[in-house]
């Protein structure tokens, strides 16, 4: 049994081979268009200035991907798909072209848009779904952390996705990632999040299974990947850690028919392409959560998922750590890994790309906060840092006092620099930081508003006034876990001292991360003020 990897399918399908094959050349799907249909719309008065003459790109001027438009190519484009295949047994019995996981119809996913981004030997394309923040910055950790080890080790990058499961209450993604360094074996791997919109949670594969029954439910992976040509002691040992992308852990969901997936990234059982099969055999899926039995309802039987809809009834999950299961989260405990962001405001400058492939080819992750002033005047910089795997959030559009600005102004100016950057990176950025740092209650309302979390710092270096390298660097190193350091990659000082920031920081055990990822998805709501990781509780202004 093996897995074959068709990116310009999106899609993993299990073969049944009589003997091992080469891997087949990774297929690039067709650019999809960029659109955010969902995010919020900048004021009138915004957006009668974009049809005047604004220097970015406007919702209108591209063409349009639907929502009910799958990123993945129907079962009837392929003649292949059409052969039939008679199981053999209660397991991986999968037609030979049939992806193990099920496909369920994006235009399901109600608000749903595709955010695209492709540069040399890059291609993505990722969901963004209206009001799941959770979910959306968590598909996004999962594609950055790959931009960010393709600059740090090479590689060609593709990226897609699938809907596997809708319904009011639970949606399932399937994220699949492929990294092909020059002249090296690919890297591919399936990542599973699952999506609670009664309380707005998203979680990896885990979260389908009752803690409880999780040993159980291992023996029976550990089995079925000995039997599909994959060592089983690596399986144990991969089991027993989180899933992609913090863990090696397995992606977990279903096929059409209801039985259990999971999936394997390359290398990870001892098998050069990913092992992905099905268990059946076991009709009540005695091991799964109250929130796997509904997920797999809406695998079997989807149904639209619209934003605000959910029953009062519905099921969700948590995604710590419970008696043998391991942690389900997308992030992890940063507290316990010493986590600290560095964080860039007023750019994109002359260095700015200097600064992001520093980080980025030290495998490491910051954050920009951009201006729209600076990225008139460099759009090009702007894309090149988010193809760095850096994500890249809002500084506003001009550098004014939003609290001393008439709330239609204010409005402009949040909203009309987001769907600048969304223009450019095919994401609405979730981060977003005031000028001055100023905000208020009416601020923070006009923010949430637009889909963004108001972000401040808790370590500031004052580095656009006394613009000393040697002094950028003391205070950015006293940062402690959870801190968030403010620095200006506009200026040169700054973009020259970082390497020797990171060098004391990871000296001292810290981990360099961007904000969204100091803290569990779940953690970050909109509209409200953080200045330190929402794990500290730290009092802010």
């Amino acid at each position: 049994m093996g897995v074959r990897f068709n990116v310009s399918r999106l899609r993993y399908r299990v073969m049944v081979l009589a003997a091992m094959v080469a891997p087949l050349p990774i297929l690039v799907a067709a650019d999809p268009t960029v659109v955010r249909a969902d995010t919020p719309t900048p004021s009138p008065t915004a957006t009668a200035q974009q049809t005047t003459g604004s220097p970015t790109e406007t919702a209108s001027s591209a063409p349009t991907q639907t929502a009910s438009s799958s990123p993945t190519q129907t079962a009837s484009s392929s003649p292949t798909d059409a052969t039939p295949s008679t199981p053999s047994d209660n397991s991986s019995s999968t037609p030979a072209d049939k992806s193990p996981f099920a496909e369920v119809d994006a235009g399901l996913v109600g608000g749903h848009s595709v955010s695209a981004l492709s540069g040399t030997g890059i291609e993505t394309a990722i969901p963004s779904v209206s009001g799941a923040t959770s979910l959306n910055l968590a598909v996004r950790i999962v594609r950055n952390r790959v931009l960010r080890a393709a600059a740090s080790q090479g590689g060609e990058v593709n990226i897609g996705w699938q809907a596997i499961a809708t319904s009011p209450d639970a949606l399932g993604i399937l994220i699949e990632t492929s990294r092909v360094p020059q002249g090296g074996t690919a890297d591919k791997v399936p990542v599973t999040l699952w999506y609670s919109q009664r309380t707005g949670t998203v979680g990896t594969g885990a979260v389908l299974i009752e803690p409880s029954q999780w040993d159980d439910f291992a023996r029976l992976v550990v089995d079925e990947v000995g039997r599909h040509g994959g060592d089983s002691g690596l399986a144990k040992t991969a089991l027993a850690t989180s899933g992609q992308p913090q863990g090696s852990g397995p992606a977990i969901g279903f096929n059409e028919d209801g039985d259990v997936v999971v999936g394997f990234a390359s290398g990870v059982v001892g098998t050069t392409e990913p092992l992905v099969f099905s268990i059946g055999g076991d009709g009540d899926a005695s091991y799964l959560s109250s929130f796997g039995r509904l997920a797999r309802d809406a695998t079997r039987h989807p149904t639209a998922y619209v934003n605000g809809a959910q029953s009062a009834s519905a099921a969700s999950f948590a995604t710590a750590a419970s008696e043998s299961r391991p942690d389900a989260d997308v992030v992890g405990d940063c507290a316990a890994r010493k986590c600290v962001a560095l964080t860039f405001d007023d750019g994109p400058g002359t260095r700015t790309r200097e600064a992001a492939q520093g980080l980025a080819k030290a495998g490491l992750g910051g954050t920009f906060f951009m201006l729209g002033d600076s990225i008139q005047n460099d759009p090009d910089a702007v894309k090149a840092v988010a193809l760095l795997g850096q994500e890249v959030s809002s500084h506003t559009w001009r550098h004014v006092d939003l609290t001393k600005s008439a709330t239609r102004t204010a409005q402009y100016n949040v909203g009309h620099n987001a769907s600048a950057i969304r223009g450019l990176t095919g994401d609405w950025p979730v981060m977003m930081r005031p000028p001055y740092g100023e905000h208020d209650a009416r601020i923070n309302g006009i923010v949430g508003g637009q889909g963004e979390v108001v972000v401040q710092w808790s370590v500031d270096t004052r580095d656009w006034a006394h613009k000393s390298v040697a002094r950028t660097v003391s205070t950015a190193s006293q940062a402690k876990s959870g801190d968030i350091v403010l620095m200006h990659d506009i200026h040169d000082s700054t973009v020259t001292a970082i390497p020797q920031i990171v060098a004391n920081l990871t000296k001292a055990g810290y981990q360099i991360v961007p904000v969204s990822e100091l803290s569990s998805p779940n953690d970050w709501q909109v509209g409200k003020a953080y200045c330190a990781a929402p794990w500290r509780n730290a009092t802010c202004w």
